[in-house]
């Protein structure tokens, strides 16, 4: 009964090792799996062709190549292999980090592409801006790699309850050996080794074949023949005993499995051999499973560092983006104003136009005015009259501008500040402080005011024929000074408009 029940249990630790190695297989197919998406979504496929002018758009293969050809690393389990999508060079991660939309290839998704293939594209204005397609790239990743992780710590509890009941089935095996061993039955033992007696754990520390002291990793075994207790070494032949064991190998020393050789009843087994392939074999899967569980582990914090990278370009791309958005509207405030500035400038351009227009009518009317006063000034003093001037100041003769360079009242020097002036009376040339008075010259002039200078109007006042002359301006205030005649100017105004009309009052 207790051999059934142990045969049962084989066939149930054969199960979960089946099933342990379909976990694993899954496991590894998940990570393949992964692998291939990701490589798909940073490289895009397509008819990819290379740049003609970089590596000659041939892809280079990965046998043979341990170095980047940015950087010159030499390539490890965390620096892996990348090929630049564009050149077919192979570099690292660090040398390949940018991402592109080839012209014509790729499907127009964004593949990746070296440090130099990108800033080519880049002075070629042929790299679109791609902040939004790589964070939903991200985003997809993202989320693959968490489903991923739930699938590998679900996995990883299907495993472990898978190993907690191996051992669990291993336990109730061994007792129930113990008990079909150490029960009773035919068994009989070695009467030249320790009675055939099975000998406890407790209290044994050292093995009785090489006397070296048991541990974690020298663990406790006893011989199925002689019940001692021996390391490893010590016991790792197996033999089949004579009515013993249902006829199956069990473990046994070496001094009892030489006794049963010797005895020509130790049958040929090949269930160790076997079995040790088997652990070999679970060890190098192990060994891989880790090996893949680093590289996974290495590979998230190179995407999570990938991650803050791209997280603090789109930070840095939306802050020129303000920028730009702030300056634009800088641009716009300040074309508003130069197109206000225009306009005003055309307006006083036009205003000054006419005042200049208006200017140059004067001047002509001041002129024709001139001409008609020199014409009336030159028949009164040649035609006689009662009046006939200063017989010591020029003779009444009309001096010409030509020649004249000072004053003849003060004789300071004419200038541009200091113009040059008639006397309407005698036609010498003064100053305009020295010819500041006006008169009406009897028989002259219409009975209008005209320039004297200041011996003439002197004369005029002490020979009573100087009237008394009154000022008045459009508003109808009265001045006793001729001066304002001259002086007043009205201002504050752009309009087109007539200058103030003066004119002079008789009392």
């Amino acid at each position: 009964m207790a051999s059934l029940d142990w045969e049962e249990d084989q066939r149930t630790l054969e199960e979960l090792g089946i099933q342990l190695s379909v976990s694993k297989l899954q496991i590894a197919d998940l990570k393949e799996r992964a692998q291939q998406q990701h490589n798909q979504t940073t490289s895009g496929g397509g008819d990819f062709k290379g740049d003609s002018g970089s590596n000659g758009g041939s892809w280079t293969p990965d046998k043979g190549v341990s170095n980047c050809k940015g950087c010159e690393k030499e390539f490890s389990i965390t620096r892996r292999k990348h090929h630049c999508r564009h050149c077919g060079a192979i570099f690292c991660s660090s040398c390949s980090e940018h991402t592109a939309v080839i012209p014509g290839e790729s499907g127009g998704k964004p593949v990746r592409v070296c440090d130099v293939c990108w800033q080519r594209l880049a002075s070629s204005s042929v790299l679109p801006t791609q902040m939004s397609r790589t964070k939903a790239d991200l985003d997809k990743l993202r989320k693959q790699w968490e489903e991923d992780q739930r699938t590998l710590e679900e996995l990883g509890i299907q495993l472990s309850v898978s190993k907690l009941q191996i051992a669990d089935l291993k336990e109730r095996a061994q007792q129930q050996h113990n008990q079909t061993t150490s029960g009773g039955g035919d068994f009989k033992g070695d009467s030249g080794s320790n009675g055939g007696s099975w000998t406890p754990d407790k209290g044994v520390s050292n093995c009785k074949g090489c006397e070296k002291e048991f541990s974690i990793t020298r663990r406790k075994h006893h011989c199925r023949h002689c019940g001692a207790i021996f390391c490893s070494s010590c016991s790792e032949h197996t033999a089949v005993i004579p009515g013993e064991s249902g006829g199956k190998p069990v473990r046994v020393c070496d001094v009892c499995w030489q006794r049963l050789a010797s005895s020509s009843v130790l049958p040929t087994v090949g269930t160790s051999q076997t079995l040790s392939l088997q652990v070999v074999s679970c060890e190098q899967r192990a060994t891989r499973a880790e090996a893949d569980l680093r590289i996974e582990r290495e590979w998230r914090a190179a995407m999570q560092d990938n991650e803050v990278k791209h997280k603090e370009q789109i930070s840095q791309l939306q802050l020129e983006n303000r920028q730009m958005v702030d300056e634009a509207k800088q641009m716009s405030r300040t074309k508003a104003d130069l197109d206000k500035l225009r306009k005003q400038w055309e307006e006083d351009q036009r205003t000054l136009e006419e005042l200049g227009i208006q200017l140059s009518v004067s001047k002509l009317q001041i002129a024709d005015l001139k001409e008609r006063a020199q014409q009336q000034h030159n028949q009164t003093t040649s035609g006689g009259g009662d009046f006939k001037g200063d017989s010591g100041s020029n003779g009444g003769s009309w001096t010409p501008d030509k020649g004249v360079s000072n004053c003849k009242g003060c004789e300071k020097e004419f200038s541009i500040t200091r113009r040059k002036h008639h006397c309407r009376h005698c036609g010498a040339i003064f100053c305009s402080s020295c010819s500041e008075h006006t008169a009406v010259i009897p028989g002259e002039s219409g009975g209008k005011p005209v320039r004297v200078c200041d011996v003439c109007w002197q004369r005029l006042a002490s020979s009573s024929v100087l009237p008394t002359v009154v000022a008045v301006k459009p508003s109808g205030v009265e001045c006793n000074s001729l001066k304002l005649v001259f002086n007043w100017v009205p201002v504050g105004t752009r309009k087109k408009r007539g200058c103030g009309e003066y004119h002079v009052q008789l009392n």
